[in-house]
């Protein structure tokens, strides 16, 4: 994946905001959950609980989990990206917790 596509699809995000207007910068609203996948179809890695990502020239610092945890990416390694909303009040369905 190279920069500007990667840009279009966090622009595109559920929950993903850029920290400052044209920036490259995002942030993730509290409650949704993004999570990045790196490697190739069928044997990616993940980085889950993204809360921040920077976009660099050559590549990408992700920000995760409570304690911050900081991961750099080149962007050919990113291979996907899923962004789920916040879990609200789902009904609940006999036979499923």
């Amino acid at each position: 994946m190279n920069r500007s596509t990667l840009e279009n699809i966090l622009d595109r995000a559920s929950g993903v905001t850029r920290a400052t207007k044209n920036g490259s910068e995002f942030e993730v609203e509290e409650g949704h959950r993004v999570t990045f996948y790196l490697g190739r179809p069928g044997q990616a890695m993940e980085i889950s609980d993204v809360q921040r990502c920077q976009l660099h020239d050559d590549f990408v610092e992700l920000a995760s989990g409570e304690s911050e945890t900081v991961t750099f990416v080149e962007y050919d390694a990113i291979h996907a990206l899923a962004a789920k909303p916040p879990k609200g009040d789902a009904k609940r369905r006999a036979g499923f917790a």
